[in-house]
């Protein structure tokens, strides 16, 4: 019963593996290189995406993704400096995006925006 019961799991394990979601495009920030287009001072640290310029009102940076099907996005975010004299930080990411603008805006044509907002005042 036992040997039945592990090649049952062994079974299920690889079936499950094998119907996984296919990864379509990962971003994992190692190489300064990937960060065009972007408003602020953009670093890479660690494997981290970071922009410290805190009087830069309309810090942005665009990254190409293939868009397709079903799509599953995750993120870390930490916001540091910044926020604390004047009471306010924010950020935001565009979704399917079909026009980037690479200009000091978020105009971004037909798009979802994510926005996170701190505001005390």
């Amino acid at each position: 019963m036992k040997k039945s019961f592990g090649f049952l799991a062994i079974l299920l394990l690889l079936g499950a593996t094998a119907f996984a979601q296919t990864v379509v495009f990962q971003h994992t920030f190692t190489r300064p290189a990937t960060l065009p287009n972007a408003h602020g001072d953009w670093e890479v640290k660690g494997g981290r995406l970071y922009q410290s310029d805190t009087e830069e009102h309309l810090a942005k940076i665009n990254v190409m993704a293939t868009q397709a099907g079903e799509m599953q996005y995750e993120f870390d975010v930490r916001y540091e400096g910044g926020g604390i004299d004047d009471m306010m930080g924010g950020f935001g990411i565009h979704f399917f995006v079909d026009k980037a603008w690479d200009g000091r805006s978020w105009g971004n044509g037909n798009s979802y925006l994510l926005w996170l907002n701190y505001d005390e005042l």
